[in-house]
């Protein structure tokens, strides 16, 4: 059984991973506003691999899926999200096991 401490620990690492995967598609995002090069392009599209990834899933043909314009564009954004919320997620619990590790340990 957990207590209250460990909610409070992983509401907290819920939260800022919320925030942080929002701040990471605002700043990739800003990518394209850069000047254009291979480089930038790039990133711009390893950054957003996950996300096309989940649409291609559910829309195989991209926006020409039926009516899957809207659709894809919502599922992109979501999945986007989501993997980066995830990824802060595990990198905030795998970093704050360190921590309370080495703080036990002295």
């Amino acid at each position: 059984m957990r207590d209250s401490s460990t909610t409070d620990r992983i509401v907290k690492e819920l939260l800022f991973s919320t925030v942080l995967a929002v701040m990471t598609m605002v700043l990739f995002s800003l990518i394209d506003r850069l000047p254009y090069s291979t480089t930038r392009d790039w990133i711009s599209d390893a950054a957003r691999w996950p996300g096309g990834l989940i649409v291609g899933l559910f829309y195989p043909q991209g926006t020409h899926t039926g009516n899957g314009s809207i659709g894809a564009l919502y599922l992109g954004i979501a999945s986007f999200v989501g993997f980066y919320w995830l990824a802060w997620f595990l990198l905030l619990d795998v970093v704050g096991r360190i921590a309370r590790a080495r703080a036990a340990r002295r």
